[in-house]
């Protein structure tokens, strides 16, 4: 059940979780740099020299600068979604899509412990919201139809791809991502991620053609993407929402 707090209380529990955030983020990294290697690679492959020894994910250089996000998007999940068990599902959930991000960004991987993790905070946390506040789960079939559909999104792109380019462009990892993903938005939320990841997607790509920072012919994981569009709309909903209403009622709908 949500609780909104005095202000006082909240200034706490802000701080709480700045806190609890920043320490989860640092465990996570030490975490990860200790895994088994296999985890980082494909079916069939060895652990490259990179993912084999040393340091995976540098705390310093990456880990900072994403627990200053971090804190800040767990934030405001309290600030959006109240003081509940549901905000905490939605800051554990906003963590680990970090790590996929950042694992399929470094090796274009992403481990299926962290997918299964995953699956299972996005299931507490559907059930969760639709016993509460029902912000994306308002009925029993919503996080079954949202996993189904987000799965299907990404297996129709691969068959474009295999259609248009004569080989896999999606990954079963990020079939996986999504569907999980899938579980806490719900349907027909996850519609509105899939085309926030495109628009994050089909944009930063223009960026890095523009900055000349690649060439045509590049790859990009979709990993990351598909983790933005997810916390975007997490932390976008009700600006979201109140624009899809606007233009459904502008088209008559």
């Amino acid at each position: 059940m949500m609780y909104r707090p005095s202000s006082a209380a909240f200034t706490v529990g802000l701080v709480l979780i700045v806190l609890a955030t920043a320490g989860i983020v640092y465990l996570a990294f030490l975490f990860c740099n200790r895994a088994p290697a296999s985890w980082f690679c494909d079916y069939g492959e060895s652990p490259s020299p990179k993912t084999a020894c040393g340091v995976r994910f540098s705390y310093r250089r990456v880990g900072i600068p994403c627990t200053v996000l971090l804190c800040v998007c767990n934030a405001l999940c309290f600030f959006i979604y109240g003081v509940c068990l549901y905000s905490v599902f939605l800051c554990l959930a906003m963590i680990l899509m970090l790590l996929i991000a950042l694992s399929d960004r470094e090796y274009t991987i992403i481990p299926d412990q962290f997918s299964a993790a995953l699956a299972l905070l996005c299931t507490a946390g559907a059930v969760c919201d639709l016993l509460s506040g029902q912000f994306f789960i308002t009925s029993w079939w919503s996080p079954l139809a949202g996993s189904v559909c987000g799965a299907a999104l990404f297996l129709l792109l691969n068959l474009f791809s295999r259609a248009l380019y004569k080989k896999d462009g999606i990954g079963f990892g990020d079939v996986k991502l999504f569907g999980a993903l899938g579980i806490l938005l719900g349907f027909p939320a996850v519609f509105l991620s899939f085309i926030i990841l495109l628009f994050t997607a089909f944009f930063h790509i223009l960026f890095l053609l523009a900055t000349k920072k690649v060439k045509s012919g590049f790859y990009l994981p979709m990993g990351p993407y598909i983790c933005a569009g997810c916390a975007l709309l997490i932390l976008l909903r009700t600006p979201v929402y109140h624009f899809v209403g606007w233009y459904l009622q502008l088209l008559g709908l």
